[in-house]
């Protein structure tokens, strides 16, 4: 008879930490799409959640997969102008990224207007002829 012994090896556990920072500044226009990413790394793995201007970020504007969480902008607004960062959460530890901070580039057009061409509606007075 035999047995055999399965050993189920565990990670020590590690704290939150980012794997890379946010940059410091994103410029936008409105009515664009853009996307702000956290990867962020630790054991057990943290959960990440997205301030802006010290508030939490509402959840239906993450997309969040295995430690890399992604903050989507369908359509940019004004209003979506602010200083940006996540945090990570596990039971090891805390830890807060960079921040980024996102402002609107003006994206008015030159209207350029044609108008019709002006008639002189001014009458000319003929000359005089002054030659004897």
């Amino acid at each position: 008879m035999s047995i055999t012994v399965e050993t189920i090896s565990t990670a020590d556990p590690l704290p939150p930490h980012f794997n890379a920072n946010l940059p410091s500044q994103r410029n936008f226009s409105a009515g664009s799409k853009a996307n702000l990413s956290c990867d962020s790394s630790g054991v057990p793995r943290p959960v990440i959640t997205w301030f802006k201007d010290g508030q939490r970020v509402p959840r239906f504007s993450v997309k969040q997969l295995k430690g890399h969480s992604i903050l989507v902008f369908d359509s940019l607004r004004p209003n979506d102008q602010g200083r940006y960062w996540c945090e990570a959460n596990s039971n090891e530890g805390w830890s807060k990224s960079s921040s980024v901070s996102l402002t609107g580039t003006s994206t008015k057009k030159v209207q350029r207007f044609y108008y019709p061409h002006q008639r002189n509606l001014t009458k000319k007075t003929p000359r005089k002829n002054t030659t004897p």
